[in-house]
């Protein structure tokens, strides 16, 4: 479940996020906006997009390899649970942290995003607390019951689930934009003459 989940939302964000070349028809749209938006920007938020969804596709990686390795009676299978699980929800964290910052934060939908990382942030935090207390992997006696544990982590999954949908502008705009293009180049393509200029510019042959 937890791996079917950051697969589905690294998905959604790699797909959507970042603006510029993002998504389908999005290098388009970003040279559109180029003016607006300086180059080294531009720049810096496509690197944490491509570093976001790296982190976020080997978040996938590990948390699968955390979920075969269920824990059981063997300590080496414990070990190996207990390190993949820790970097699956540190990967993740990165993921949402550097593709939220690979956007544009300026809009009310930006100001959510921003908002659901830094909860994203605590509640991950939290988590990782409570999965050493609970587990006992530093002793102590505060007998915190498994089911807190759990609930934060459906939290996170909740989170996890609502980050993307705060692309919801971005990947509607690459869609219109999409679509203008592709009803442009129809319409071009149905003008008198059309084929023969591209042949003769040598874009056909």
């Amino acid at each position: 479940m937890v791996s079917a989940a950051t697969y589905w939302a690294s998905g959604l964000l790699c797909s959507s996020a970042g603006g510029e070349g993002a998504a389908p028809g999005g290098q388009l749209m970003g040279k559109a906006r180029g003016s607006a938006v300086p180059a080294a920007t531009r720049e810096r938020r496509e690197a944490c997009r491509r570093m976001g969804c790296c982190f976020g596709y080997a978040g996938l990686l590990a948390g699968l390899i955390a979920a075969m390795s269920a824990e059981g009676r063997a300590p080496v299978q414990n070990a190996v649970h207990t390190a993949f699980t820790i970097a699956f929800f540190s990967l993740v964290l990165g993921a949402a942290l550097l593709l939220t910052a690979a956007s544009d934060l300026s809009s009310p939908l930006g100001h959510l995003r921003a908002m659901l990382a830094l909860l994203l942030s605590v509640m991950m935090g939290t988590q990782l607390a409570l999965f050493v207390l609970v587990n006992q992997y530093v002793r102590n006696g505060y007998g915190i019951p498994s089911s807190v544990y759990a609930s934060t982590e459906y939290g996170i999954l909740a989170l996890l689930a609502a980050l993307p949908m705060t692309w919801a502008g971005t990947a509607l705009e690459s869609d219109r934009h999409r679509a203008e293009l592709s009803n442009g180049m129809d319409l071009r393509s149905r003008l008198p003459g059309y084929g023969g200029a591209k042949l003769s510019a040598g874009v056909v042959g």
